[in-house]
């Protein structure tokens, strides 16, 4: 992640945290209208449960980071709360929710600039299929149904009748718990849909390179640095891309797959094909080695 988005999903967080403490005031656990029997306000909880969501995960999944903005959004707007909350704060949510997915749109991975004839990657490797993120992104979405499941039993069970209310005005007894709990459960979704979505999109990045031509590029590694240079740097050129190879010294590779930080690309060693993640490039490094003297 780059410093610039960085700040701007700090600045995200910021802003939602901040709509956070505006629902909150405003929000309660139970409704009780004048005309009406007292029912609990579980779109107020799915506007938290999203809220809470979007500053968690739009650190690692902007585009379910911005369906949760979305649905926080309606679920707000569709609490019937405009009489208690002032009406820019609904004009301010539904903008969040906007400028949230304005930003999915807008950091989605693109081809990079640098890079040459497309070839099939080299030699074999493995693609994994089942990793940690994957049992985590479905621990969380069973632990989220089996909390929903809990809540409804338990607001069917606490249903009844107040025996201290007068016959004519029987008030059902309500228990807030049911309300964190759905909380609990949609946040919980939210996060563990982030999680899959995230698996999956690494999964397919691992299948695009195995099995389609990538970008072919010539590279220098430089193990001093752990550092990629791009052709045939000169003294004073930066690196493009960290990374870490079982290399010593100064030596030409040909990098497939876009060469760019935070890109899945391949080499091909004398002891096979290594896949790697680039990274985002030492600072205050540059090109100091002669090519010809370190091969």
């Amino acid at each position: 992640m780059r410093a610039r988005q960085v700040w701007v999903e700090a600045a995200i967080s910021l802003l939602g945290l901040g709509l956070l403490w505006i629902i909150v005031r405003y929000a309660d656990a139970v409704v009780c209208p004048p005309s009406a029997a007292c029912r609990s306000d579980y779109l107020g909880a799915v506007a938290l449960a999203c809220l809470v969501g979007v500053v968690i995960v739009s650190w690692f999944h902007p585009f379910v980071a911005a369906g949760a903005a979305v649905a926080g959004a309606g679920a707000a707007l569709a609490a019937g709360r405009t009489e208690a909350a002032p009406g820019w704060a609904y004009v301010v949510l539904c903008g969040y929710a906007l400028l949230v997915g304005i930003l999915a749109y807008a950091w989605r991975g693109r081809p990079g600039r640098i890079g040459g004839p497309r070839a099939a990657v080299p030699g074999r490797f493995t693609v994994p299929r089942f990793t940690l993120a994957t049992a985590a992104s479905g621990a969380l979405l069973a632990l989220a149904l089996a909390t929903l499941v809990f809540g409804a039993v338990r607001q069917s069970r606490s249903t009844g009748t107040d025996p201290s209310a007068p016959v004519t005005m029987a008030a059902p007894v309500y228990d807030t718990a049911v309300w964190v709990l759905f909380f609990t459960a949609v946040l919980l979704a939210i996060v563990g849909l982030a999680v899959a979505a995230r698996t999956l999109d690494r999964r397919r990045e691992w299948r695009r390179l195995a099995r389609t031509p990538q970008p072919e590029t010539p590279v220098w590694y430089a193990s001093a640095h752990r550092a990629l240079y791009a052709g045939d740097p000169e003294p004073g050129d930066a690196p493009f891309a960290g990374v870490s190879l079982d290399l010593a010294g100064t030596v030409p590779l040909i990098l497939y797959g876009r060469p760019e930080p935070g890109a899945l690309c391949a080499v091909v060693l004398d002891d096979g094909t290594h896949v790697r993640r680039l990274r985002t490039p030492p600072r205050d490094t540059v090109w100091t080695a002669t090519p010809a003297a370190t091969e």
